[in-house]
């Protein structure tokens, strides 16, 4: 069933950081949906408490919904959003708040709202330290050097990092998938997961960043995320 709208995002001011120079060094958990012991974060986002612990791009391109299946849901509602990235990288992302890991296991609830043609996309962003430097997930519907890749964007536009990847990410009408992102800060392993939760779609190794926020998005298309567990090492910014 297709969501339907419960409430639009507020226009308040974007908070999109630089850096994180003023996150408390121990980066308490304050929002609802976390919990952390010392060394760890665990988080599961249902949106049952809303969104105000997301940070986005362009407040304009997002809606909170409701479906059936999942309950509340985060939606991407805008093709293109207003948001200029400093580099050729994604233009819908929103962040996660004062959460910042190093490895972590992400798993969600996808499903793409665009019609179908060849680049239409998802992603998840990880090591975001800056609008100029992190890392994401393209889970395009078919693949080229842009598209269904992992990526780096480092102070100019993304690059292509994937050491495997497939023919392209096969998105289904009114359907939700699974995904899983796995990282591996010290060994810089980086895997991904599309439904088949045994063997991953795209591997790539990568060390440039080993810790930073988590986010999803896409780069210009519309589609919903749902039940997002993160189960990660809490990280404290680099000075």
């Amino acid at each position: 069933m297709t969501p339907t709208r419960i409430t639009r995002r507020s226009t308040r001011p974007s908070r999109f950081p630089a850096r994180f120079a003023a996150l408390a060094t121990t980066l308490l958990l304050l929002t609802p949906v976390a919990q952390a012991d010392e060394q760890t974060v665990k988080v599961h986002e249902t949106f049952a408490e809303g969104i105000d612990h997301w940070t986005t791009t362009d407040d304009s391109a997002w809606e909170l919904k409701e479906c059936d299946q999942h309950g509340h849901v985060f939606c991407l509602v805008k093709k293109r959003s207003d948001y200029e990235p400093p580099h050729r990288s994604p233009l819908n992302i929103a962040l996660l708040d004062d959460v910042v890991v190093g490895s972590f296991t992400m798993t969600l609830k996808m499903r793409t709202t665009e019609p179908y043609y060849n680049h239409r996309d998802l992603c998840l962003f990880f090591g975001y330290q800056g609008p100029d430097q992190f890392h994401y997930v393209h889970l395009g519907e078919e693949t080229d050097p842009h598209a269904n890749q992992i990526f780096i964007v480092n102070e100019a536009p993304r690059v292509k990092i994937s050491e495997e990847t497939t023919d392209g990410t096969k998105w289904q009408e009114d359907h939700w998938h699974d995904v899983k992102l796995v990282r591996d800060a010290e060994s810089g392993r980086i895997e991904v997961y599309f439904d088949d939760m045994e063997t991953p779609i795209m591997v790539a190794t990568d060390k440039t960043f080993t810790w930073g926020q988590i986010g999803i998005g896409s780069f210009d298309d519309r589609g919903c995320f749902a039940d997002i567990r993160i189960e990660g090492v809490k990280a404290e910014p680099a000075p």
